[in-house]
């Protein structure tokens, strides 16, 4: 009589399916090193920590800095998981000074600081990303998707944890996200008078 997987295992093999169909697309896709830094996330959450580190080696050799992921970023946010922190923290310090421009990388290395129980370093991560992102200040138009909303997300949150009263860049986020919420209704009112269903509509924010 056939046996019913157990949740977690089923869980397993279906993050080891997603692995390997990644792997596979990126042998004859033109995103080799984003799809195998998302193979090394299910290759990670499947347990398997060596073919993680393989398809992280992988997407680091494969990436030319187009990617949505910086693989260099997401192999040091590895090492620092793994409790290689001498290691990780040689490589976050080179990617301080390559100035990238991949919103990523310092997405990458802030949340690895934080997870890791540094949240100076995680908010210096997020500063200087947001320095280098928006240099010249936020359009008064800011919302989800232009550059620096994920690390202002990231960094009001964390802000939140340490018990810090909102600032000036705080409050950029709040506003950015209070027009999403504001447009995510009129997209809904509009769908309701056209009768579309409500429950459809994606929320910006």
């Amino acid at each position: 009589m056939a046996v019913t997987p157990l949740p977690n295992a089923r869980r397993r093999l279906i993050d080891i399916s997603f692995a390997e169909a990644l792997e596979d697309d990126a042998e004859s896709g033109g995103q080799r090193s984003d799809e195998l830094v998302e193979a090394a996330t299910y290759w990670r959450r499947a347990g398997d920590h060596e073919r993680a580190r393989r398809a992280l080696l992988g997407a680091v050799d494969a990436d030319d800095g187009t990617g949505f992921f910086d693989a260099k970023a997401a192999y040091a946010a590895y090492l620092m998981l793994r409790g290689l922190r001498e290691h990780a923290d040689e490589l976050f310090a080179g990617l301080l000074h390559s100035h990238s421009t991949r919103e990523e990388t310092y997405l990458s290395a802030a949340c690895a600081y934080a997870h890791d129980g540094r949240p100076r370093m995680a908010m210096r991560w997020a500063n200087v990303g947001l320095q280098r992102l928006v240099p010249h200040g936020f359009p008064r138009d800011f919302a989800g998707g232009d550059p620096g909303y994920e690390l202002l997300r990231f960094r009001r949150s964390l802000r939140q944890r340490l018990g810090e009263p909102a600032d000036a860049l705080d409050e950029v986020f709040d506003q950015a996200l209070h027009r999403g919420h504001e447009l995510s209704e009129h997209i809904r009112a509009v769908r309701r008078q056209a009768g579309a269903p409500a429950a459809d509509t994606p929320d910006t924010a």
